[in-house]
């Protein structure tokens, strides 16, 4: 495991295993921890609701996509991000520019943010070159 960084507003990256997702193939199911929201599959609704304090939720970055595109999640309060990467043969990039969110991984990595922001609405993309205009971003709803 990689040594952490701070970012402000209560943001800090890991790496972590690959384990940590149920993301099987490119096409799989994107799962999220116990206490959030139920895992995404045909006709669900991955962040239909906010989550509890302390809840994870899994992003797959996959392809050039954001799975899920929209996420919700508690305003002032710490929720971890896992952003999987480990299927994807190329590195990808995880940005909120009004959170100061700017995280690159290479292929194969999973890496954790721990997000606690003041309610709003927020995009989220990967900002290396031709990634956002094609198609990779999402919005991020804190509530």
């Amino acid at each position: 495991m990689e040594s952490a960084r701070k970012h402000p507003l209560a943001l800090v990256a890991l790496v972590a295993g690959a384990a940590t997702l149920g993301l099987a193939s490119l096409g799989g199911a994107v799962g999220v921890a116990q206490d959030a929201t139920p895992a995404v599959g045909p006709g669900a609704s991955p962040m239909a609701s906010p989550l509890a304090a302390g809840s994870v939720v899994t992003v797959g970055s996959i392809d050039i996509d954001f799975v899920p595109a929209e996420l919700t999640i508690p305003a002032a309060t710490d929720v971890t991000v896992v952003i999987d990467n480990s299927t994807a043969q190329i590195p990808h990039n995880f940005a909120v520019d009004a959170l100061d969110i700017n995280e690159t991984y290479q292929a194969g990595e999973t890496v954790e943010i721990v997000v606690n922001a003041p309610a709003g609405t927020y995009e989220y993309y990967c900002n290396l070159p031709g990634h956002k205009p094609a198609g990779m971003f999402g919005t991020l709803i804190v509530q």
